[in-house]
């Protein structure tokens, strides 16, 4: 019973994170969008990790099944450095949204009008 709650789990999970995904990279080909490059690849890499791990939770259960204590060790420890690289680059990721918000703002503060006017006063 839990097996099939969290398989289940596990494939509406999978669905989700690939509507997510099509709906970002459509949102990525605007001509106004603030994201690089980089980001772009974290991003790509972090669905295609998720999209795995989502899978090995469908075929865990099949995994230990088997009685073979070392291939469900090595199985879940997988999934364990999966989800270590997630949050690594997620926190990479979130380092370059902070870049590029420190960026776009410094891009504002230059444009406006009393910024050059300070700084001929300070002169």
């Amino acid at each position: 019973m839990r097996e099939t709650l969290v398989q289940g789990a596990a494939l509406f999970g999978m669905v989700l994170i690939a509507a997510f995904f099509v709906l970002e990279a459509r949102r990525w080909r605007s001509p106004d969008s603030l994201i690089g490059r980089r980001q772009r690849v974290l991003r790509i890499i972090l669905m295609v990790i998720i999209e795995t791990l989502l899978a090995m939770m469908v075929l865990g259960p099949w995994v230990t099944s088997r009685k073979d204590p070392i291939a469900a060790v090595i199985y879940w420890s997988i999934c364990v450095v999966l989800s270590m690289a997630v949050v690594i680059l997620t926190l990479v990721d979130l380092r370059e949204v902070f870049k590029g918000y420190a960026r776009a703002s410094r891009g504002i503060y230059r444009d406006l009008p009393g910024e050059e006017e300070d700084k001929s006063e300070r002169r």
